[in-house]
């Protein structure tokens, strides 16, 4: 579905930079499984950002505290 959703956006003109998709299950990102851990690296993403960014976290529940940063993404 997350993938379905994504390749509908690109089709629409979103730019596959404003698309951040996270999968808690890779250790590419092990890193992030605390909640300020993950809203300092998407908080940097977003930075230099001047257009809308998508967001999806895939297994967020693996993420200690998951519900904290979430309302600062707003």
């Amino acid at each position: 579905m997350r993938l379905l959703i994504q390749q509908q956006l690109l089709e629409e003109g979103v730019k596959s930079k404003q698309i951040i998709s996270i999968n808690f299950e890779s250790m590419k990102y092990y890193h992030l499984r605390s909640s300020i851990a993950l809203y300092e690296y998407v908080a940097e993403l977003l930075k230099p950002m001047e257009v809308r960014a998508y967001l999806f976290f895939d297994e967020i529940q693996i993420v200690n505290d998951w519900l904290d940063p979430e309302p600062s993404f707003n």
